[in-house]
């Protein structure tokens, strides 16, 4: 399908109470002009923002129900919606959600609090029918999104805009619509996500995989700030230069870490008060430039984190802003202050602090966090006749921060985070890669980043978790282009009790932990063994994903999954057995030619590497792999011959 043979509607709009169907050459009301930014980038695959522009010297009509989507899909017989939860920092985050469509159901979605994929919904969704027809779509708004999703008879209506959307617009004040990604085609739901996925990174990604970063991060911040903070001399340290300047010289043996992580520890307060702070922490009153200089010698990336949205009393932004309520917004008992990024004068100071701080420390990737749920915030300062229009100016505020600092510094690799995984959508991910898919990652929960490969699979390009262990099963469960490695950077160097009791801290049952078993980095030879057979998995996770298994909340479980590079028609599938697993597994490998024969490498906890030669025939049977111990893991490639 092409452009000339789009759908005459793609968006709709109501103006002065009358409904306006869009096509892609846009329309005019009046004096409202709608235009649509249309593009066609390759076969089966449309993306389309919608302008609307008051071109007047007057107050428009009141504007309601802007759809950046409003799409008809023709369906037969049965039909399913699929989408996932969103991140809600446990065991289901992102868990898969599956609707039968019959005809009369309609199904909404919206996420919590104006975060795209907080909790209750998640700006991604297929569309299926019977005949393995149907769409994959994404949503583009970095805010307060809904999504209905209507059966009638042999059509699927789908529209997607802004949850407020009732006011007018000033002379000349124009405002755009959520974006809308999508790709239609045929050949089953599996094989429309992954076309789905490969189009998205090649077009609507800010990293090209050929000239991509994927950070392998040295990151301590959640082993050691939240339980026993590590103390040399009754002093405690990790929040210093030289505890960060020792993380580094560790980090620095492994010789796969490629970045260093600084988090949410460097300014006035750090994070349990200091949100809104520019200045430095007493323990780096020198500034960062030592810290940076130190990872740029080792050849690493220097990571920082930010949170230009949320302010703490007392702080700088709060300080600068308070008196104008409209840009430091406040609730009844509520600590946290957001700060208004629709904005333009303090869009502008925060843009200004964040340059100095990258520049002045030679910061490589600028990691930006996200805690405060921005919705009744913006809502508690809309004017009664124009609601709607500060979560717009909020959201702009934040892809105008992103790329007025890519502006200033080409080539800055950007981290998106927002208590995890709560700020994931297409606009995002086309300026950012969240490195953090969860505060799942918080802790050292193989089974949480296990179940988000799973399931943010399906429809983003890249995404990266956290492991706590050096294991072949720990790092196999968190391991896809990238990942951090919050390993015991500071052991040998702290007391070995303050080691265990931040451990310790961090360990919940209801996170489904499993044990750390390597509390230091003594044991190198285990760490580049296993560090480079990830890495060399890195190829495959640019290709095909497919689940063997659904995700699991169970520790009685066996979960797999394959990656499969199609150009080179090959293959590596991951085998994670968990700790009540059984110890055996039938694994059903994907697309097996039954005419072929196959070449089968197998790979297991302890790196030991068996060979086999098997037909595609006797393959497709389903083939059977023992464990030995628990838990455990196995990789297995295949290719034909």
């Amino acid at each position: 399908m092409c452009k000339k043979d789009f759908p005459e509607k793609i968006a709709s709009v109501k103006i002065g109470g009358e409904y306006y169907p869009i096509g892609v050459k846009g329309l005019t009301v009046g004096n409202i002009k709608i235009s649509v930014d249309f593009e066609n980038k390759a076969e089966d695959l449309f993306s389309w923002v919608i302008n609307v522009l008051n071109d007047s010297e007057e107050n428009s009509p009141r504007i309601t129900e802007l759809m950046g989507m409003d799409l008809d899909l023709a369906v037969t017989d049965e039909v399913k919606f699929n989408t996932l939860r969103g991140d809600d920092c446990t065991i289901y985050s992102f868990y898969p959600e599956t609707f039968e469509l019959n005809d009369g159901t309609s199904v909404e979605r919206a996420p919590f609090g104006a975060r795209p994929s907080n909790t209750s919904a998640f700006p991604y969704f297929d569309i299926v029918d019977s005949k393995g027809e149907g769409l994959v779509c994404g949503i583009g708004w970095s805010g307060q999104w809904k999504l209905s999703v209507t059966r009638n008879a042999d059509s699927v209506n789908m529209k997607a805009g802004f949850q407020d959307c009732d006011f007018y617009l000033l002379p000349h004040e124009k405002v755009r619509s959520v974006r809308a990604l999508v790709y239609i085609g045929k050949g089953g739901v599996n094989k429309l996500r992954q076309n789905f996925v490969k189009l998205h990174r090649e077009f609507y990604s800010f990293a090209e995989p050929d000239k991509a970063f994927f950070p392998v991060s040295a990151s301590c911040f959640d082993r050691y700030y939240w339980g026993n903070l590590p103390q040399i001399n009754e002093t405690v340290f990790f929040e210093t230069e030289g505890a960060q300047l020792a993380i580094i010289e560790n980090a620095a043996k492994c010789e796969y870490v490629n970045s260093f992580w600084l988090d949410a520890c460097w300014f006035d307060g750090a994070f349990r008060t200091g949100v809104g702070n520019y200045k430095y922490a007493e323990g780096f009153k020198n500034g960062l430039k030592s810290i940076s200089d130190l990872a740029h010698k080792n050849e690493m990336k220097f990571i920082l984190w930010f949170e230009p949205a949320r302010a703490m009393p007392g702080t700088d932004v709060y300080e600068k802003f308070k008196d104008d309520k409209r840009k430091i917004i406040s609730l009844p008992n509520a600590q946290r202050r957001l700060v208004n990024l629709g904005d333009e004068e303090v869009l502008n100071y925060q843009l200004e602090n964040i340059s100095k701080i990258i520049k002045d420390n030679g910061v490589d990737i600028y990691r930006q966090d996200f805690n405060i749920d921005p919705y009744s915030y913006l809502r508690s300062i809309e004017e009664e006749d124009r609601v709607g229009i500060a979560q717009i100016r909020f959201t702009e505020g934040i892809y105008k921060l992103w790329d007025g600092l890519k502006e200033r510094f080409p080539g800055l690799f950007i981290d998106n985070c927002a208590s995890g995984g709560r700020l994931i959508d297409v606009e995002t991910n086309m300026r950012a890669i969240p490195l953090w898919q969860s505060d799942m990652s918080c802790r050292p929960s193989p089974l949480a980043t296990q179940n988000e490969n799973i399931c943010l699979s399906r429809y983003i390009p890249y995404h990266q978790g956290g492991t706590f262990d050096y294991t072949a099963y720990f790092m196999r469960s968190a391991m896809t282009t990238g990942f951090a490695c919050e390993f015991g950077f500071l052991s040998g160097i702290i007391d070995s009790e303050f080691e265990r009791n931040s451990m310790k801290a961090i360990i919940s049952e209801n996170f489904k932990c499993s044990d750390a078993v390597n509390y230091g980095i003594s044991d190198l030879d285990t760490i580049h063994k296993s560090m480079k057979e990830a890495l060399s998995l890195r190829e495959y996770w640019l290709g095909d994903f497919t689940a063997i298994t659904p995700p699991s909340d169970s520790k009685e479980d066996i979960v797999a999954y394959a990656l499969k590079i199609r150009e080179e028609n090959k293959a590596v599938a991951v085998v994670l057995r968990r700790e009540d697993a059984p110890d055996n597994f039938i694994l059903n490998l994907p697309d097996i030619d039954i005419d072929k024969e196959y070449k089968l490498t197998f790979s297991d906890e302890d790196f030991v590497r068996e060979e086999a030669k098997i037909k595609g025939a006797e393959l497709t049977k389903g083939l059977k792999v023992k464990f030995t111990k628990a838990p455990a893991s196995l990789l297995l490639f295949y290719n034909e011959i």
